[in-house]
């Protein structure tokens, strides 16, 4: 399952190989991913740059030059593989499909292609993940909705946070520490 250090370093990778790059293309395969997404219709991104990225406990956030947000949560299984024209990749979250195998595979159900030539591929073996796009206005109410606590390297967290908060819930200890709105991210 990708947890909190794999969408980080998902994020350092849309940081890295896509920020400044125009969408020149977008292929959805699995519709049902965009099912609660405001916008849900990827094809708008076509034409805008990649201005910026950002995460949330593990929800992906890409922000587009037309104000418009790509949030993303991996889920399970959810995987992203940016392919450069130069031969470089850089894949994080799920080891399906296979870093080094060829892409797009069977489980790969976005491609975001980039007028240099790069190739987003969002890939999700158990299709448990989900992508919504809209203004980025209303992004920060959206991640509101989700009640996440505290990040456990972000202020507001320390021993005795989780001891308060561990102490109040009459569940075994492992639900405890899953539940988001308690520590976000694990």
């Amino acid at each position: 399952m990708p947890e909190l250090p794999e969408v980080e370093t998902i994020r350092r990778i849309v940081q890295e190989h896509l920020l400044g790059l125009r969408c020149a293309a977008v292929d959805v395969r699995l519709p049902k991913l965009l099912r609660f997404s405001q916008i849900p219709d990827l094809a708008v991104l076509v034409g805008q740059k990649v201005v910026g990225s950002g995460r949330r406990a593990k929800v992906l956030t890409i922000e587009f030059s037309s104000d418009l947000t790509l949030m993303i949560h991996f889920k399970l299984a959810g995987q992203l593989a940016v392919h450069r024209q130069d031969g470089r990749r850089a894949v994080a979250g799920h080891p399906i499909p296979r870093p080094d195998g060829p892409y797009p595979h069977r489980a790969t159900h976005v491609d975001f292609h980039f007028s240099d030539g790069t190739v987003a591929y969002y890939s999700d073996v158990r299709q448990f993940g989900w992508l919504r796009l809209m203004p980025t206005s209303l992004v920060a109410d959206e991640i509101e909705r989700f009640e996440f606590g505290p990040e456990a390297t972000a202020g507001g967290f320390d021993g005795a946070y989780l001891r308060d908060r561990l102490l109040r819930r009459r569940i075994p200890i492992k639900l405890a520490l899953l539940d988001q709105r308690v520590l976000a991210g694990l």
